[in-house]
């Protein structure tokens, strides 16, 4: 199904129906993994198949969540933090605004964001705004800063690659290779094998309604949920081609998907007109 979108809401509206509290909805192709929120639910009133394709259910204590997904993440730089070098260059990042975990900009601490450097960090921008229910905010960085949407080099990725686009997840094809770089774990591969999901998150004003948003699971190996340390929120997902499929959300640490990673998928993004920036002629 390469559209599964309207299905998804079908789902979501039957539910409401009948009652029951779900929180994630999860399309694997020739299945459907439906999340509840809880344990004491009346199963025989659930159904079976949807569309015609069968419907396999999870209880939300399972999934091996964070308690607040967005809290996988260091937010006191220290001198036993991997990251303590001075780039001159920041990437990757868009042509006016780079984009950063918003939950590590509480509203007590200003809008001024430094590059992290313990002992004499330096200003690099300014918090511009928050993209609603995605943890992803834009800085607008100082006209000082250079930057560049290339990956890293490194020994495990000795050739960089140009990032080209944002991409939506359903255009994708089965069983891409994708990477991510975090100055944390340095470069990594997954799987996209076309996982795709809507989660449930609370709204920003805190009202009981909850929002649906897109996200896209990668396979990262066995055990890789414990080896994932923190820090790695808002990281660009890529493939070979420099398509960028999501961002970093969080990693389950147990759970039954605790050998995968979820990421807030691009499509999120792209359907509120932002796109990225082709910086391959170094301006």
């Amino acid at each position: 199904m390469k559209d599964w979108e309207p299905l998804f809401h079908v789902i979501k509206g039957h539910f409401q129906g009948l009652g029951v509290l779900i929180t994630e909805v999860m399309y694997w192709g020739n299945f459907i993994i439906i999340v509840l929120k809880h344990r004491d639910t009346d199963m025989e009133k659930l159904p079976s198949r949807a569309a015609n394709i069968s419907c396999l259910y999870f209880f939300d204590g399972e999934m091996g969540r964070p308690s607040a997904p967005q809290a996988r993440c260091l937010t006191d730089p220290t001198p036993g933090s991997p990251d303590n070098s001075q780039y001159n260059t920041l990437q990757p990042v868009g042509n006016e605004f780079m984009t950063v975990a918003s939950h590590g900009f509480p509203a007590e601490c200003g809008t001024q964001v430094f590059h992290a450097r313990p002992g004499n960090g330096r200003r690099i921008g300014k918090l511009i705004m928050e993209i609603s229910h995605t943890d992803i905010a834009l800085v607008k960085l100082q006209d000082t800063e250079t930057f560049s949407n290339m990956t890293f080099q490194s020994d495990n990725s000795p050739n960089q690659i140009q990032l080209k686009k944002l991409v939506r997840v359903k255009s994708r094809q089965l069983y891409n290779i994708v990477s991510l770089d975090s100055p944390n774990t340095g470069f990594i591969n997954g799987s996209y094998i076309g996982t795709r999901s809507f989660q449930a998150v609370p709204n920003d004003d805190n009202s009981p309604e909850l929002e649906w948003i897109l996200t896209t699971w990668f396979y990262m190996g066995q055990q890789s949920g414990i080896n994932l340390p923190e820090g790695m929120c808002g990281s660009a997902i890529w493939n070979e081609d420099g398509d960028i499929f999501g961002f970093f959300r969080y990693a389950p640490k147990e759970g039954v998907m605790k050998d995968w990673c979820v990421g807030i998928a691009a499509d999120e993004l792209i359907d509120r007109g932002f796109t990225l920036v082709n910086t391959s002629d170094g301006t």
